[in-house]
This record gives C-alpha cells, sequence and structure tokens, in this order.
C-alpha cells in the first residue's frame, strides 16, 4: 500500500514537472517560492 502512496505522489510530481517544462524538485521548489506559492497569507 505505501508503495502505491509513494508511486502516486511520484506521478503527480513528474506530471508537474512535465507541464511547467522544468527538470527536477530542485527547479520545482524554485518555481514555487519565486512565484509565491508557499505564501501562507492567501487561502484556497
Amino acid at each position: 500500500m505505501l508503495w502505491e502512496v509513494a508511486r502516486t505522489v511520484q506521478n503527480h510530481v513528474q506530471n508537474t514537472l512535465d507541464k511547467l517544462q522544468l527538470h527536477n524538485r530542485v527547479e520545482l521548489t524554485r518555481y514555487a517560492l519565486t512565484d509565491g506559492l508557499d505564501s501562507e497569507d492567501e487561502s484556497p
């Protein structure tokens, strides 16, 4: 069961990287920080 969860997360990360044309999680983190996606002030 845990393997399936890890695989699902891996798939979501890879799909996000592909859509944003990024190559790894470091670039994805940098993208999130520079675009303010880590802000705690905004409500969903």
